[in-house]
């Protein structure tokens, strides 16, 4: 029944006439309360595929995740990106940096 459910969720968003951050930031966060964490950094890969600009809700999901998952390499990634997208100050985004940051020890690399 899961897997229907998640399926039904798919069908709607391949449905959609037009693809945005937005649309993605809503399956990201759609994956992030159903828990399946793989799906995010597939979505992410594809945000960056389609050259779409996330946003800072986006980011601090994608770096819960990479938090979640030990992903340190992705997660110093896309602070790079973001310092690039001007995100750097987002209080969400800082959070999830500072998060990650600690908990591998690596605060000091923080920026």
């Amino acid at each position: 029944m899961h897997n229907g459910y998640v399926e039904r969720v798919y069908v709607l968003f391949d449905k959609m006439p037009h693809w945005d951050a937005v649309s993605w930031t809503v399956m990201i966060t759609w994956y992030e309360q159903k828990g399946f964490l793989e799906n995010i950094l597939e979505a992410f890969k594809q945000i960056k595929l389609l050259g779409l600009k996330p946003n800072s809700i986006t980011f601090s999901v994608i770096l819960t995740v990479c938090a979640i998952m030990g992903d340190l390499e992705e997660s110093m990634e896309i602070n790079q990106r973001l310092v690039e997208n001007d995100f750097s100050l987002n209080f969400m985004v800082v959070n999830a940096l500072i998060d990650i940051y600690a908990k591998y020890g690596r605060i000091h690399k923080f920026k």
